[in-house]
């Protein structure tokens, strides 16, 4: 009996605090927070930024770039991004010319594009499969511009046998581990300890590995995800032996929407070129180093937009999870695929 008097007691109590006026003038309160929240944030914060945020030619002025994997997509943009902060680009990849690739793109014309935003675009054709190439071209910008600056390893390969992307991995011959690990994993190593070396002498520098959903996520095939997992802790491991020495940053940029153009839901290339022509200048980098950083969530920290002026969403944030409500409610109710 004691126990029910004091719930009904207790109930009482929060019936009559509801009906209160303290509760309403509560009430009020939180609904204007809410709101200024809403307008700072969400249309004052962003109009402030498209409209005052401007690329600057000069914010990289004599920083040299490697930017592996650059004759299309997010490598390309990446590039891009560097070369309208005005740094020097070295742009790398197998495609050389238009006409010896399936694919649109090539290396020759990224780096034509970078020297036209700004910067200077040099192209350098390199298979990162092959670790003598990458030793080449280390050797070559350290005797040709004495320093090393920025690392980027997007590069990524998939057999060219017809294997599919999306077949189960009981199907997908075994090469498609070998192939995509030598050029997206191993290659990121091998590059990342040749850079290394002269940064160390240097005393700075920042080394980016592009990632994706699928480092946490089951995103297109087993061997792509394990790849992406596997470099995610590559950085967390090497940075782990650079901070003590205080001057590298190892650090992975989550660019999961990376498209050349900009449509509806995603973001154009040069977005994460943008993120990390920012890290690059960031004198407080360091604080951050061996940490998965997502796109989204580095314009807003710096302040940049896309090319378009717009600033999508930062990851997991109010705006994204009502932006992208339908999306997951449709997912949901497809119910389980095959894969």
């Amino acid at each position: 009996m004691q126990n029910g008097g004091g719930v009904e007691e207790w109930c009482g109590w929060v019936a009559a605090w509801v009906e209160s006026e303290a509760f309403a003038r509560a009430g009020r309160y939180v609904m204007a927070f809410v709101g200024l929240y809403v307008l700072f944030f969400y249309v004052i914060g962003p109009t402030l930024r498209r409209r005052l945020w401007r690329p600057s030619r000069a914010r990289l002025a004599g920083k040299v770039a490697i930017v592996t994997g650059a004759s299309r997509g997010v490598g390309k943009g990446i590039a891009l991004g560097l070369g309208e902060a005005g740094a020097t680009v070295y742009v790398t990849g197998r495609t050389l010319d238009e006409g010896s690739s399936a694919l649109p793109g090539t290396i020759s014309e990224t780096a034509e594009t970078v020297t036209e935003l700004g910067g200077e675009g040099i192209a350098v054709q390199c298979d990162h499969g092959n670790d003598v190439d990458v030793q080449k071209l280390v050797q070559r910008v350290i005797r040709e511009k004495g320093r090393i600056d920025v690392l980027v390893n997007n590069a990524f390969a998939a057999p060219e046998d017809g294997t599919k992307t999306s077949q189960p991995f009981w199907e997908q011959k075994w090469n498609y581990w070998d192939v995509s690990h030598r050029v997206g994993l191993r290659s990121h190593y091998v590059a990342s300890c040749l850079v290394a070396e002269q940064m160390v002498k240097q005393k700075s520098g920042l080394i980016v590995n592009v990632s994706s959903v699928g480092g946490s996520r089951y995103l297109f095939n087993v061997a792509y995800g394990v790849g992406k997992a596997a470099g995610e802790r590559m950085a967390a491991d090497m940075a782990r032996m650079v901070k003590t020495e205080r001057f590298l940053s190892k650090r992975e940029v989550l660019a999961n929407k990376y498209k050349v153009d900009v449509t509806r839901g995603g973001e154009s290339a040069i977005y994460s070129g943008r993120a990390v022509a920012a890290l690059a200048q960031d004198k407080g980098m360091i604080k951050q180093t061996g940490r998965m950083l997502n796109v989204a969530d580095l314009a807003w920290e710096h302040g940049f937009t896309d090319i378009d002026g717009r600033q999508p969403a930062q990851m997991y944030s109010l705006r994204f999870l009502l932006e992208n409500a339908f999306y997951y409610a449709l997912y949901r109710l497809r119910g389980p695929r095959r894969y």
